[in-house]
């Protein structure tokens, strides 16, 4: 049997587009009591050409589970180091990295189906 546990280090980079469709503002209107006003915005906005660039540390562990075949699964916890953003919205989500949240950091959960290709015999 080949079992395996590994830990490791991963660099990450997607590029993409982003649509936001609508939004609501979140702004204050003290004098009506109003704090929220439920007024959507539909106007449409695009950006192309985004990229995010991000490192993982992770621990894993592969098992044979019949003979040649591997399943597996890793966690990481995810570091981003950079993400350019449209100039009238921000990026929420970079494909890949997962949601973006302020601290720019994130965990992801990795599973594998693996089949060895015996090419020659022990």
């Amino acid at each position: 049997m080949n079992n395996e546990v590994f830990i490791g280090f991963r660099y990450g980079f997607s590029v993409f587009d982003q649509t936001l469709n609508n939004y609501t503002p979140n702004v204050s209107d003290a004098e009506s009591g109003n704090y929220f006003p439920a007024t959507l915005k539909t106007t449409s906005k695009a950006a192309t050409s985004l990229n995010a660039h991000w490192s993982e540390l992770m621990i894993g562990i592969k098992a044979e589970t019949f003979k040649n075949i591997f399943i597996g699964f890793s966690v990481s916890y995810k570091i981003l180091m950079s993400a350019k953003n449209p100039e009238d919205f921000q990026v929420l989500f970079a494909p890949g990295f997962n949601r973006i949240f302020e601290s720019k950091t994130g965990f992801g959960l990795n599973y594998t189906i693996s089949y060895l290709i015996p090419f020659s015999k022990k």
